[in-house]
């Protein structure tokens, strides 16, 4: 299912403060100990999803199925470039 764009824009510099990249998973695999398995949610269909709604900036969460390894929110970061995404691990 395609998201469909707000009938109201975003503001300028709107912010998505909290959202999770899973995968690809045979490039970064869940741990071993997790207590869920997510499908896999990937960067261009959060640009994508991102482009519809009007949002330009980003805060990457670590997801819990990952453990200790950041692998995942800073190869996410690195692609959406630090002028539009920060990352934070819980």
């Amino acid at each position: 299912m395609k998201t469909r764009a707000p009938k109201q824009q975003a503001p300028a510099l709107s912010c998505d403060c909290h959202f999770h990249i899973f995968g690809p998973f045979d490039q970064f695999p869940m741990s071993a100990g997790r207590s869920y398995s997510p499908p896999e949610a990937l960067v261009p269909a959060y640009l994508e999803l991102a482009a519809t709604l009007g949002l330009q900036r980003m805060v990457v969460v670590q997801a819990s199925v990952y453990g200790t390894d950041n692998a995942v929110t800073l190869d996410a970061i690195g692609r959406f470039g630090l002028h539009r995404a920060r990352g934070r691990g819980d």
